[in-house]
């Protein structure tokens, strides 16, 4: 929060990306339809936490952590919150119920900004 504050007072414009009066990320992708593949998001916060959501039509989808050797459940209105920096993770195939469709909401901050406010 103190990282998003010390942005807001910058650049008065950015309270345009606000989602709430609370938001702890400076960034987020909208996803739709999307297949991933295992990967780390390198330029995200070491230390700091992404947040994934699902929203849609679909079955399957679930999250997995090849590191943790866990698959999460991941439907419509779960959030997972994870060091996506350090983490390898991926969604396996989904499939769309009827002709619906899979979105998915990612919550994040990267390193670079953080390291630049923070010397600001």
């Amino acid at each position: 929060m103190e990282m998003m504050n010390k942005i807001w007072r910058r650049d008065p414009s950015s309270h345009n990306i606000r989602s709430c009066e609370w938001d702890a990320w400076h960034g987020r992708a909208i996803l739709s339809n999307v297949d991933t593949h295992p990967h780390r998001d390198l330029s995200d916060q070491k230390n700091g936490l992404a947040a994934v959501t699902a929203f849609g039509r679909f079955t399957g989808g679930r999250f997995v952590v090849p590191a943790l050797n866990v698959k999460f459940s991941f439907q419509p209105g779960d959030v997972i919150f994870i060091r996506s920096s350090i983490l390898s993770h991926y969604v396996t195939e989904w499939h769309p119920i009827e002709s619906g469709d899979r979105f998915s909401i990612v919550h994040f901050n990267h390193e670079d900004v953080v390291n630049y406010m923070n010397q600001v």
